[in-house]
Order: structure tokens, then sequence, then C-alpha cells
């Protein structure tokens, strides 16, 4: 299978590198990255440049106009030549078998959505490159001594259940997409016409599962065996009027039953003169 792992970023060098490098010990075999930049700056296009010298990279970037992360991964969907694509945020740690659950589980009429286990801002500050590099983070011994000096904040249970178990048993736990641990054959993507650019931050995700659902392509749960780890930062564009227009938004289609939305991969008016793809 041709695979493609789309990872998004904003302005988080430090966490991307950690994420790109948790990417370079997946025990899934061969596979693509695109990172999908909503216009950071300098330092992460050194992130990707150095990185570069292990795999190569695509990256697709965008000038940021605030919280425009629907948009850049069409924009990285569009790029992608893969038959089947991984979805990552940059602020997210795989686990080694991240990727290799994904494609264990990959049939086609379906899609993945998992969880996160999310770390304190105390540990995600000190998590650096020998904990990830050398895989001391996902170990049981470091998770449980984290967990009980109350560093795994929230959903700490999916880093402890067996992988086999959790593949075994929670095939249906609730929940729609989830952009920061999903993946979905590129061709139901491009069915629905990617994510819904009205969409700013919140409802993003439930929209995108809603209308994959409306096109007949339906759900499997990774939660409790392809983890991964979210380094706590601050959300300074989170918008709570904003989020209630876009749940509207996302309901509307929804009780419409409109899988493909208009303002996706192939909305009117193309691109923009910075749009960078290298």
């Amino acid at each position: 299978m041709d695979v493609q792992v789309i990872v998004t970023t904003y302005d988080q060098p430090r966490y991307l590198a950690l994420v790109l490098l948790a990417l370079e010990r997946q025990t899934g075999g061969d596979f693509g990255v695109l990172v999908a930049d909503d216009g950071s700056g300098a330092e992460t296009r050194a992130v990707v440049e150095a990185a570069r010298a292990r795999r190569e990279i695509v990256h697709v970037w965008q000038r940021h106009q605030g919280f425009r992360k629907c948009r850049i991964l069409n924009r990285a969907v569009a790029a992608a030549r893969a038959e089947y694509l991984v979805f990552l945020d940059g602020d997210c740690v795989p686990r080694k078998d991240f990727l290799a659950r994904h494609l264990a589980l990959a049939r086609p009429g379906r899609y993945l959505a998992g969880r996160l286990v999310r770390l304190s801002g105390e540990l995600s500050a000190r998590l650096g490159e020998p904990e990830v590099g050398g895989g001391s983070f996902e170990r049981r011994a470091f998770l449980w001594r984290e967990w009980r000096a109350g560093n795994l904040v929230q959903k700490p249970q999916y880093a402890f259940v067996p992988a086999p178990l959790g593949q075994a048993l929670f095939r249906r736990d609730g929940g729609s997409w989830t952009g920061a641990n999903g993946s979905a054959w590129r061709r139901d993507v491009l069915a629905v016409n990617g994510f819904d650019e009205r969409l700013g931050y919140g409802y993003e995700d439930s929209d995108f599962g809603w209308r994959l659902a409306l096109a007949g392509v339906r759900r499997r749960s990774v939660r409790y065996c392809a983890v991964a780890f979210h380094l706590d930062h601050a959300r300074p564009w989170r918008d709570e009027a904003a989020m209630v227009r876009h749940r509207e938004l996302a309901e509307e289609s929804l009780r419409r039953g409109v899988a493909r939305c208009y303002q996706g991969i192939d909305r009117p008016g193309g691109g923009e003169p910075e749009d960078r793809i290298d």
C-alpha cells in the first residue's frame, strides 16, 4: 500500500521536530511525509530542512491568515500522491507502532479515528529528542511514573492498554473523525471534496467525519491501539462565538445530507500567490 503521513503545524518548531523524529521510529514500513504548514516562519522551515537529511519530506506552506487548518489540509491532500493518507498534528508524538496499527486496520470503505494521551505542560516542556529518539517516552515504566506524578492529564488509559487488546475490543468506541490521529483512503477524501474551508477552529473534524459517513464511508476506532501523545500548548485561536457558527454549519450539512462540501479541495478561486510546495 502506498502511504503518506500528513502532519499539520503552525509555529511550533520544537514540537514538530519531535513528531518528525518519532516518525523515523515507525514500524509500519515505507511511507512519505507531507508537512501541512499554516504559515509558520523560518524556524519551522529549518526543522523541515534538517529532517530532510533523513527522509524525503514535501513541505506545503500557505501565508498565515488566522486558523486555516482546513485549507492547508486540502492543499496537502491535493499534493499527495499516495492511495492512503494518515493524518497527524505537529504537536502529537506517535508511538512507534502508530502507523503500523493504522495500516493493519485500513479497509476499503472505512476511515480510522483515534484519540490522544494529553501530557501536562511540565512534561511537554521536558520531553526532548533523547526521550523521543530513544523511545523511553512510550515505555510503561516512564508512563507509569509520569501518570503518578499527574503528567498524563487526559486519556492515560490509551497508553496502558496493550495494542492487540485495544485493536480487538474497542472497535466502535464513540466519536467521529480526529484530525490529530486519523487515516482514510485518498479517494474517499476527494469524494467529499476534503475539508470545509468555511470552518476554522471547532467542529472541522466532526464535519469531515459526518460527511464521510454520508458518503458511505464507515468509521472504525483505533483509540486503544494507534497511540499518540499530545504536547500541551495555549490556543489563542479559540473563539467560542466562531465555534458556535462552525457547529451550525456542520450540522446543516449533516441535516441536509450533503457529503461533498463546496469550499473544499476544488473550491472556486484556486490557490493564492504565496502558496508554496517544496
